[in-house]
């Protein structure tokens, strides 16, 4: 899928990653988590504030690199030689990796950036530790294909 020529937008949201939760309610009144509510607003704080333009058209490719913050004890499923390192490590724990996403495709979807969320036909994603002295964020990346 070849990209569009300057099409590629780019920002690092500084914020720790959130999973996408499931709407509650009772009856016909739903609401979301209040946490979940106030990860989406940052986010959507953050594009609005890196995007200056007309809305992305067509179809888009989308990378996200999650970035959680370090534990102060090593994790069960990681190597004392890698933890060691101090080095950005894989996350293989929960949350899943697709509720990451959906969170921040919903919220990115009440930006500018784009015209729908239904636009993106690929995507890349990764769930990492942050470095020992790292902290958490969300690394985003969205390309224009060509039709």
């Amino acid at each position: 899928m070849p990209i569009k020529e300057d099409s590629i937008f780019f920002t690092v949201i500084p914020i720790d990653p959130v999973a996408w939760a499931r709407t509650r309610g009772d009856g016909k009144v739903r609401f979301k988590a209040k946490h979940l509510r106030k990860y989406q607003e940052a986010i959507q704080l953050t594009v609005e504030d890196a995007y200056e333009g007309e809305p992305l058209s067509g179809p888009l490719a989308i990378g996200l690199t999650f970035i959680r913050k370090r534990p102060q004890k090593k994790p069960k499923m990681i190597s004392k030689k890698a933890w060691g390192t101090g080095s950005m490590l894989f996350y293989p724990g929960v949350p899943d990796i697709d509720n990451l996403i959906k969170a921040i495709l919903d919220a990115v979807n009440k930006t500018s950036l784009w015209h729908d969320d239904a636009q993106v036909v690929s995507v890349s994603a990764t769930k990492n530790y942050a470095e020992s002295n790292g902290s958490p964020r969300i690394v985003f990346t969205v390309a224009q294909l060509e039709d």
